[in-house]
């Protein structure tokens, strides 16, 4: 019987401990890790359904799968630099448009990673690219690929479209805006009709205001002053202004138009090159210690 006094006793203190000092509950994260380096990131999140890896070699490789989706990425680490990304059904191989639910599924987990992951570059890179995906206009087909000649994406019929750009991703300058916080921009953007300019619109904005206007991401998220997430670029801005003048003016609503589709090439790299760090190429870029 003096053993079971002795657990009483035990027992009894805990409880007093408990309501001296208050019970803090431990809570577990919902991502389970299975390698995490500087080099290499593994895991799940099984609230979700997802399964992830990005690995940095010659190249960053990025490989992400949810329900029927595989988003694959590579992103080239040396001179020259390079960006590719493709979402496609698991079932069929054709490449897919996301859905919201879809980008609600990426939005809980870059929520699960900021609150529970690394702060080590290659995580950065992973919430930057996951930040990008997420952005990504419902209309178009999820394909991207840079190259020093340009950018291809796809249409929303599917048909490949060329977007030029003569500055190689590696010596690429943004127009950052993370100095012009408060200030009031002019954003212009051409009318296309079968890829010709027919037209040119402008549009005003706050940069910093009006729902993070300027930033690249989508709106204001919890995590919106984050490294990976406090990018505000030129490109960004002119396609924040692109979508509010088609809500205001327009009166369109829930669906995107297809000027500013075209705009959103513009953006990406904004997205991938912002998280480097507070400076790339001598310009301040990642706004994480202005505005925020």
């Amino acid at each position: 019987m003096r053993w079971i006094n002795r657990v009483l006793v035990v027992a009894l203190g805990i409880c007093l401990l408990s309501l001296i000092c208050g019970t803090r509950q431990i809570e577990a994260s919902p991502i389970n890790y299975e390698k995490m380096s500087d080099k290499e990131i593994r895991g799940s999140s099984h609230d979700l359904g997802v399964v992830f890896s990005i690995v940095e070699t010659d190249m960053i490789r990025m490989n992400l799968r949810f329900g029927d989706i595989v988003l694959i990425v590579e992103k080239g680490i040396s001179s020259g630099g390079g960006f590719y990304l493709q979402a496609s059904s698991i079932n069929n191989g054709g490449i897919v448009k996301l859905t919201d639910k879809d980008n609600q599924v990426i939005q809980k987990l870059m929520s699960e990673m900021s609150a529970y992951g690394d702060n080590n570059n290659l995580s950065k890179s992973f919430l930057s690219i996951l930040n990008l995906i997420v952005s990504w206009p419902n209309t178009m087909p999820v394909y991207v690929s840079i190259s020093n000649s340009g950018i291809n994406t796809l249409t929303g019929e599917y048909k490949q479209q060329s977007h030029s750009r003569l500055t190689p991703l590696s010596d690429y300058k943004p127009l950052n805006l993370c100095n012009a916080f408060g200030k009031t921009l002019d954003l212009f953007w051409p009318v296309q009709v079968s890829g010709t300019t027919v037209a040119t619109l402008d549009q005003s904005g706050i940069i910093g205001q009006d729902g993070c206007f300027g930033r690249c991401g989508p709106g204001c998220s919890s995590y919106s002053t984050a490294t990976f997430n406090n990018v505000y670029s030129y490109a960004c801005a002119r396609h924040d202004a692109c979508v509010g003048y088609q809500n205001s003016i327009l009166g369109v609503t829930n669906t995107v138009w297809p000027d500013c589709d075209y705009l959103f090439p513009a953006t990406i790299p904004d997205f991938i090159i912002g998280v480097l760090g507070t400076s790339y190429n001598g310009t301040q870029y990642n706004c994480s210690t202005i505005g925020s």
